[in-house]
């Protein structure tokens, strides 16, 4: 969580986009309170996560989640 609001913050104050990463599955839930920030304050801010191997996408296996619907609101 903290990574994305650092990188809320530091692309607010900068004005030049800022880089955060998470891990697969719920890694990219901890990011989304600073994308929030990000996104309503229009700072630019790019979130690398990891996802699952291609074969496990979409079979509800451990960390399985559909990132991109996740995020599509704020993307």
């Amino acid at each position: 969580m903290n990574a994305a609001l650092m990188a809320s913050a530091e692309a607010k104050l900068t004005g030049k986009m800022t880089v955060c990463t998470a891990t697969s599955g719920s890694g990219i839930t901890v990011l989304l309170n600073g994308l929030v920030d990000a996104w309503q304050d229009k700072a630019p801010v790019f979130a690398i996560t990891g996802q699952v191997e291609r074969t496990q996408i979409g079979t509800g296996t451990a960390q399985d989640i559909n990132q991109q619907q996740l995020i599509a609101p704020l993307a």
